[in-house]
């Protein structure tokens, strides 16, 4: 019978995608949607803090 072969860390250490390639893949990845999540935030808050301030202004002048 075949005996199972352990696992040796080598296999671990080495992914099966290079870490530059991930890290790099992470970095652009990653910052571009957080700073497009940031516009898509930035811009709700900013919608929601002048209707606010529209219905503040409409309800102080009746």
């Amino acid at each position: 019978r075949k005996r199972s072969t352990p696992i040796q860390p080598y296999d671990i250490s080495r992914p099966l995608v290079p870490l530059g390639v991930i890290k790099r893949y992470l970095t652009l990845d990653s910052f571009s949607q957080i700073t497009r999540t940031i516009k898509v935030v930035a811009l709700r808050i900013s919608k929601c803090l002048f209707h606010f301030v529209v219905c503040v202004l409409i309800v102080t002048m009746n």
